[in-house]
């Protein structure tokens, strides 16, 4: 063979081996596409492991006072992906409003409020949001609290109300607006009576 015809042979062999057959794109194309499958899964199941390891989230965005955060997270409790009501089995089964109401939070406590959380949700032992509302002197959170129909009178499994803690703690003005609800109530249900 002629040098001249050696030498295009080995620029055609070059060529053609250097340019990818429609198989061999294929075949990347399809091995590309599967990863991607196989990545957007690892996904989501990272996703869910975070969320069930993580199932305290909106009580811990509520302990941290995070209320920006807590904002944040209320697309998921609207999508169901978060509990707004879970209670906290570690912590005698609070709701994050719970935690809300006993941190002083008011700006948690109304985003809570807001997305459908339960005003008068129980502890283990019987204790409403407005318990640790009274306990701790948050007149801002009882009157939140009470504005979305919340039952101030109700009370824990010690029979003790939200007025009870407050006068043990000597929360005053707690006191005075438990009290003014109190006789409220009794005047709006003895004016009923008497118009039976």
């Amino acid at each position: 063979m002629s040098s001249r015809k050696a030498h295009q042979n080995i620029g055609f062999k070059t060529a053609t081996t250097l340019r990818p057959s429609i198989q061999q794109v294929y075949n990347e194309e399809e091995q590309q596409r599967k990863q991607d499958i196989l990545n957007r899964k690892q996904q989501q199941q990272s996703t869910q492991k975070f969320l069930l390891r993580d199932h305290l989230v909106l009580h811990e965005t509520v302990d941290q006072q995070d209320y920006q955060r807590l904002a944040k997270l209320m697309p998921l409790v609207k999508n169901r992906t978060y509990n707004i009501n879970a209670p906290d089995e570690d912590w005698c089964c609070r709701s994050p409003l719970h935690v809300a109401c006993s941190n002083g939070s008011i700006r948690c406590c109304q985003i809570l409020l807001e997305h459908g959380a339960y005003h008068s949700t129980l502890t283990s032992s019987g204790i409403t949001p407005a318990h640790f509302a009274a306990e701790r002197g948050f007149l801002d959170i009882l009157q939140l609290l009470f504005y979305y129909g919340a039952n101030l009178q109700m009370e824990d499994f010690s029979k003790e109300r939200p007025i009870d803690l407050a006068e043990k703690y000597n929360q005053i003005e707690c006191v005075e607006f438990l009290k003014n609800i109190q006789n409220f109530e009794d005047n709006d249900s003895g004016s009923d009576e008497e118009q039976l």
